[in-house]
């Protein structure tokens, strides 16, 4: 259910943001804002690529988790408009929805370190520093919730899914002594 609607859906909002980008000016957050570049072939084939990678998601899960990831990184560190990050959101939610803990916060914590050289790319020269801080601010934790939420939320999920199993034993009952330490032994 989740890749049925997840996949379209993420597809459909990056095409949407892409194409608005391009009939805007771009985003300046003070004197001193880092350019960003024009889209232009390559931010195209990075967009293809990263979201057509989530077609494969089910079938070969760490080759689409490569490539989503791989496109955001270079399309982010090649200096474009901040964007494609639904594609690596929902694959780490994915993975680690399946138990690929690692596979899952790994791509997370590398879109997440990507962002944030992208970041220092454009706040760097900012002048006044209470804009500087500011931006560094918003963006650091709009990206750590955009990157860090989703493989929380796929942990939820498959944690929710191992316990309410049909026919699953249930956990154990663990009893602690009123001062929070290992239960009294029981007298026979």
């Amino acid at each position: 259910m989740l890749l049925r609607v997840g996949v379209p859906v993420a597809i459909l909002l990056e095409l949407g943001a892409f194409l608005g980008s391009l009939s805007g000016a771009p985003v300046a957050l003070g004197e001193g804002w880092g350019a960003t570049r024009e889209p232009a072939v390559g931010a195209w084939l990075l967009l293809g690529v990263g979201c057509l990678s989530l077609l494969g998601l089910s079938r070969a899960p760490r080759a689409a988790a490569l490539l989503c990831a791989g496109s955001y990184v270079a399309y982010i560190l090649s200096g474009y408009e901040f964007g494609l990050t639904l594609p690596p959101m929902l694959v780490a939610l994915v993975l680690a929805a399946a138990g690929r803990r690692l596979s899952a916060w790994s791509l997370a914590g590398g879109c997440l370190a990507a962002t944030l050289v992208w970041v220092d790319g454009r706040a760097r020269g900012i002048l006044d520093p209470d804009v500087g801080l500011l931006v560094w601010v918003a963006f650091g934790a709009v990206s750590a919730i955009f990157f860090l939420i989703p493989p929380l939320i796929g942990e939820l999920l498959l944690a929710r899914r191992t316990v309410c199993l049909p026919g699953a034993a249930p956990a154990p009952e663990t009893r602690l002594s009123p001062s929070g330490g290992p239960p009294p032994r029981e007298r026979g």
